[in-house]
């Protein structure tokens, strides 16, 4: 008979072989050559929609206020005023070209949003506690930000915007004044000008792209410089067709498509999502391909001015108790047992489909969706509101998709490198500086458990220093996950040889790992 120790001995040797064999075989192996560059950018990757009826400084005082969360998210670019809003947005009011005098920005129409909102205008119109635009330039200028105007194409609209205050004409002369006030009078450079947003949702083709052509003449007339961007988002046939047409193409200097994932099933759980290995960017990939197979738009940029992770079926914990919390003037309603939906995993689904998206080589600025909603009310989306970067509490605290924001903004450099992305349920993306040569590599780790990756690096021999970020917490649904720094003198996660660089990536993480070169 064989000796039962001799027999535990070979068992537990045998496992301990199997272990290793695993880990092995479930390493990521991922090659990067830094040389293999997609494109170059001159501002941090993600920027923010600014709800202007809620981003306002002077008329919302908080205890941080915006101005100090824009900064702290390091945003690449601001676009104002908004969305769907923007297209009941004037400006100032007529005669617009009285701008100089003094901005009272108002609503086209009291029928429709934000003018139903008695807490956002008047009796008359006029808003009560909103950002304006010079207010908004004073963000752009003091943090170095990128600014995007969406301008109001529709509210002459009488089937959209009842007893509306404007003719199309007017609106024709509101964006040329607008122009004019902000380049020529202030002197700002504003580059970037977007009409409309969403049009097909809400008028014909060919009314759009008439009126499109004719606002777009006269705005280069006062400035020849700016460049103007295509408000539908992608969703229909217009855009191949108004690239294919001479008169409209040579008016459309970006495209501004949005991408949401509405109706993906895999959204609908954090297993399916963590299973899933298809495309997040399918609208994206569209109109990629639109512009490579366009004869004179093989350069235009894909500004994408809103995009996010609304849309998903996200289950939910029925509430077990509520309270209320009142904080100077902001009541909030807070469930702590209920999942809000603007957590982990939420969060990483929405760096995966940044970072996905961002690949694509005619992408220049990608805009999320949103700092706060107004859709709720001015008291609506807490901490947990799926679209939301900041709270709407007096705090004004960022949200797990801010914290993510901040993450990847502050951990790439200004070149893309084209890499292989996904390794089972790892994703890898790098960036490089290309001044200092610096290497960032983000890692995404969907799985729920550790997983090991090893970079084999190609025309590049790192130094034995490196930093080390990492974003996670204690489950799919942790609504307050953590940013945390490898500090000096703790046990090294990351080894270095030569150009092999292996480390463990922690689970439902975001990992950073800055290399220098030799």
């Amino acid at each position: 008979m064989f000796n039962k120790k001799i027999i535990f001995v070979c068992i537990t040797t045998l496992v301990i072989i199997s272990t290793s064999i695993t880990r092995v075989v479930a390493k990521a192996v991922i090659t990067i050559d830094p040389a293999q560059i997609i494109k170059s950018q001159n501002q941090p990757l993600i920027g923010e929609n600014l709800n202007f009826l809620m981003s306002s400084d002077l008329k919302w005082p908080r205890k941080v206020s915006m101005k100090q969360r824009i900064k702290e998210m390091n945003l690449g670019m601001l676009r104002f005023p908004y969305g769907h809003l923007g297209d009941n947005y004037l400006f100032t009011d007529a005669p617009f070209n009285d701008g100089i005098k003094g901005l009272t920005p108002r609503v086209a129409s009291m029928r429709t949003a934000p003018g139903t909102q008695n807490w956002a205008v008047d009796e008359q119109g006029y808003f009560t506690k909103a950002l304006d635009f010079d207010e908004y330039m004073q963000y752009v200028k003091e943090l170095n930000i990128e600014p995007l105007i969406m301008v109001n194409m529709l509210g002459y609209d009488e089937k959209h915007y009842r007893d509306t205050v404007v003719t199309f004409e007017d609106l024709k002369t509101h964006a040329v004044e607008w122009v004019r006030y902000a380049n020529i009078t202030r002197g700002h450079k504003i580059k970037y000008w977007q009409l409309g947003n969403e049009v097909a949702s809400h008028t014909d083709k060919e009314t759009y792209f008439k009126h499109y052509v004719e606002v777009a003449k006269a705005m280069k007339a006062v400035d020849p410089s700016i460049h103007i961007g295509f408000g539908e988002d992608g969703r229909r046939s217009w855009i191949p067709e108004a690239l294919a047409d001479d008169e409209i193409g040579k008016y459309i200097d970006f495209l501004s498509p949005h991408q949401y994932l509405f109706g993906r099933k895999w959204t609908e759980s954090y297993e399916r999502w963590r299973n899933y290995s298809g495309q997040l960017t399918s609208k994206i990939d569209k109109l990629q391909q639109y512009i490579d197979n366009s004869k004179h738009h093989k350069d235009l940029p894909l500004i994408i001015t809103e995009y996010g992770i609304t849309g998903g079926n996200y289950p939910e914990n029925e509430p077990k108790n509520r309270r209320r919390k009142v904080e100077t003037e902001f009541i909030t309603k807070i469930d702590e047992h209920k999942n809000y939906g603007n957590d982990l995993w939420k969060s990483l689904v929405f760096a995966e489909l940044t970072l996905s998206t961002f690949k694509h080589k005619n992408v220049s600025h990608m805009v999320h969706w949103n700092t706060h909603t107004s859709w709720q009310g001015e008291f609506g989306g807490y901490h947990g509101n799926i679209e939301n970067s900041l709270e709407n509490t007096f705090e004004n605290n960022l949200t797990p998709i801010g914290q993510v924001i901040k993450f990847i903004n502050h951990h790439t450099f200004n070149n893309i490198i084209s890499i292989k992305e996904k390794h089972s349920f790892v994703r890898a993306y790098a960036t490089i500086d290309s001044e200092n040569g610096n290497l960032a590599i983000i890692f995404l780790n969907k799985n729920e458990q550790a997983e090991a990756i090893e970079l084999d690096l190609a025309n590049y021999l790192p130094t034995n220093s490196y930093k080390r970020w990492t974003y996670t917490g204690n489950h799919p649904e942790d609504e307050y996950p953590i940013i945390t720094q490898e500090g000096e003198g703790t046990n090294k996660s990351v080894q270095i040889e030569k150009n092999k660089v292996r480390s463990n990536l922690p689970p439902l993480s975001l990992t950073v790992i800055q290399l220098s070169r030799q």
